[in-house]
């Protein structure tokens, strides 16, 4: 599927001028100057994630370079025995522990000595060299950090926050921790496997927080630095780095959640329930949270589910029928300066973002939430407070096959906002999309949406406005269907539209379709009303295209 470059009128210099923000992120360039960009990205991680041999250190040297890192481990040297290098001993977590922080309490100390009896050498020693890159990456964050993903700073607070962060974070030397961690988290899987059946529950307190490991019985774990269990159905009060062997666990506390650091987690299979705030999501770090078998349930608030903010994260589910509630700035959530992605690979699933009780007011339609998700790029503008605006991050969510259900509100569904870009890229299946408005290949304000469906007898719904391939203010809205009996239902302004100098882009490849507008839609175009204005002078292009070629 390529758009013929006729399509892409909007030239990237005006944005500069227009806007008065630079990108965040390298991609952005090359994506607004051509967006089928996205659509060769997005084939690209459907491939890899969905290919029997998937090596995590790929993803997520991927995920970093996405985000604007130039590091890449491993092209010269061995990057495990880089990892591994001046760990020694019997047993190397105990030393470690021990000649990095002095003046450990008795009980502490009688805990380190016992580790050889409860866990095997070679797990031993992956942990220490997972703790010391865990560490080599971790710096205090500014206070406030909560506030500023919630939204509740003042605006002086906010940019403070913001000069405050960027002096802290170091993209390269987090970028180089967060690879070496999954390298090392790949070898940790190979090694439980061989090996876990030896491990025996052992919680060990240690000033940075507990380390524990968990045997092939049913543990509950203490909010930890580290878990490694070998199976059961586990409890979890959050955890920053570990590894789940089997079982059907129930996950609570922060997960895989990076915080001015580095995380990762893997469960290797069970039917397993994540509820908390920060699951799966990096603010000023890396993480990658990957579950590969069950039926999971995924619940969590804001700001999480493949969601990042200067630096990256990605959550991946291989198999299973699996659900996902958010209510905001998850599911592929793409902050200033981040990429964020979620990626299912195979099951039936479903994915809301909440659309029944209010919490975050839109300003487009008051009754409904900010939705921010479901492939979403988003900036800061501030052309109307300070003129210093951020311009905004990446946001995917792949769905590689299966019949899927979407809902949300506004701001979803393959939608960008302020040199944000989003991207939905449903691989087939038969498939449900709800949304209210900028939904479902929609963009405002020099951002680019995409939404791309590759086959199946597909539903389309925005109740309100602005959706389904519609660009407004100089941005890129696109959706394309590759094939199947589809419908379309929609408010206004929808269907292929361009607003105020945007581009809107619908494309149903084979054509068989139904369409149901309340409003003006279907290739219309609305430029900016003001025919003296400098910008009058830049183009607003509706398309609508059937067929084997567009335009």
């Amino acid at each position: 599927m390529t758009i013929g470059s006729g399509a892409f009128l909007i030239p990237f210099y005006s944005l500069k001028f227009f806007s008065g923000t630079n990108p965040s992120l390298p991609i952005f360039e090359m994506a607004f100057s051509n967006p089928n960009t996205l659509f060769y990205l997005s084939s690209s991680l459907s491939y890899r994630l969905s290919s029997p041999n998937l090596k995590l250190p790929e993803v997520c040297a991927t995920l970093t370079k996405l985000s604007g890192s130039n590091l890449r481990v491993g092209l010269i040297s061995d990057p495990y025995l880089e990892a591994i290098k001046d760990i020694s001993g019997d047993n190397p977590l105990g030393k470690f522990i021990f000649d990095n922080y002095p003046k450990l309490p008795k009980s502490t100390i009688d805990s380190l000595q016992m580790l050889p009896s409860f866990v095997p050498r070679r797990i031993n020693l992956l942990t220490t060299a997972i703790l010391k890159v865990y560490l080599s990456s971790k710096v205090n964050p500014p206070e406030g950090w909560r506030g500023y993903i919630w939204d509740s700073l003042e605006i002086d607070r906010k940019i403070a926050f913001e000069e405050e962060g960027l002096k802290r974070f170091n993209r390269e030397r987090v970028s180089y921790a967060f690879q070496l961690l999954c390298v090392l988290m790949d070898s940790l899987k190979e090694e439980v496997k061989r090996r876990g059946v030896e491990i025996k529950s052992f919680y060990l307190p240690t000033p940075i927080g507990y380390i524990s490991f968990g045997s092939t019985k049913t543990d509950t774990f203490p909010n930890s630095i580290i878990v490694v269990d070998a199976g059961g159905d586990d409890y979890y009060n959050g955890v920053k780095i570990g590894l789940d062997f089997a079982g059907n666990d129930v996950y609570k506390g922060n997960i895989a959640f990076a915080l001015f650091d580095v995380s990762a987690f893997l469960d290797l299979g069970g039917n397993d329930s994540y509820d908390e705030d920060f699951v799966g999501s990096a603010f000023f770090g890396y993480s990658i949270l990957m579950d590969f078998d069950g039926d999971d349930n995924y619940k969590c608030k804001v700001f999480c589910l493949g969601a990042g903010y200067n630096g990256g994260s990605i959550t991946i589910d291989l198999s299973g029928n699996d659900s996902y509630y958010s209510v905001s700035k998850a599911q592929g959530f793409g902050w200033v300066g981040g990429v964020g992605i979620l990626a299912d690979v195979q099951g039936n699933d479903v994915y809301r973002l909440e659309d029944s009780v209010l919490y975050f007011p839109s300003p487009q339609s008051p009754k409904h939430n900010t939705s921010l998700g479901q492939g979403m790029g988003f900036g800061e503008r501030r052309d109307f407070l300070n003129g210093v605006s951020l311009g905004g991050g990446l946001g995917i969510l792949l769905d590689i096959d299966g019949d899927d259900r979407y809902f949300s509100d506004v701001f979803s569904q393959g939608s960008g906002y302020w040199l944000g870009i989003g991207v939905l890229y449903d691989g087939g299946g038969n498939d449900a999309y709800s949304g209210v408005w900028y939904s479902q290949g929609a963009s405002a304000h020099f951002g680019i949406g995409v939404l791309y469906d590759l086959s199946g007898d597909d539903v389309y719904y925005s109740s309100l406005s602005t959706s389904q391939g519609v660009g407004h203010d100089f941005s890129y809205g696109i959706l394309f269907d590759g094939g199947g009996n589809d419908t379309y239902k929609c408010g206004n302004l929808c269907l292929g539209s361009g607003s105020a100098q945007g581009v809107g882009i619908f494309w149903d490849l084979d054509g068989n379709m139904k369409t149901s507008i309340s409003g003006k839609g279907l290739g219309f175009e609305s430029p900016s009303a003001d025919s003296t204005s400098f910008r009058f002078y830049f183009p607003t292009k509706g398309l609508v295209c059937k067929g084997k070629s567009c335009p």
